[in-house]
């Protein structure tokens, strides 16, 4: 996927759009977190249903990577906002001009949604 077509298809998808959502975790427990409203991406001719097993890895121009949960991404000001873990707190920012490749992925665990 584009940058471009990655911020256009985020475009409203902010913190304040975020919607508390509970999961059921494979080790058992379930969790709380904000997740984005995004039902689905158009990633070059394929259709990615958003959920919460898809990951989204982004690639910096400096070769750097993280590996977000996408539910839990949004973006504000030119800066994509995502969590690295289903804990509170793991959140790291990118900025899009700084953005060289991005890639989805199934982490194939299973998740499941309690409520969305």
């Amino acid at each position: 996927m584009t940058v471009s077509s990655l911020a256009e298809q985020m475009q409203g998808v902010n913190q304040a759009s975020m919607k508390k959502v509970g999961v059921k975790m494979p080790s058992g427990p379930s969790a709380e977190y904000m997740a984005n409203t995004v039902d689905s991406l158009q990633c070059a001719e394929e259709k990615i249903a958003n959920g919460p097993r898809l990951m989204m890895r982004i690639t910096d121009k400096e070769d750097n990577q993280v590996t977000y949960y996408f539910d839990t991404v949004f973006l504000e000001d030119s800066i994509l906002t995502g969590s690295t873990s289903r804990l509170e707190g793991f959140k790291t920012k990118v900025r899009l001009k700084s953005i060289e490749k991005i890639q989805f992925f199934d982490n194939r665990l299973d998740i499941k949604y309690l409520s969305k």
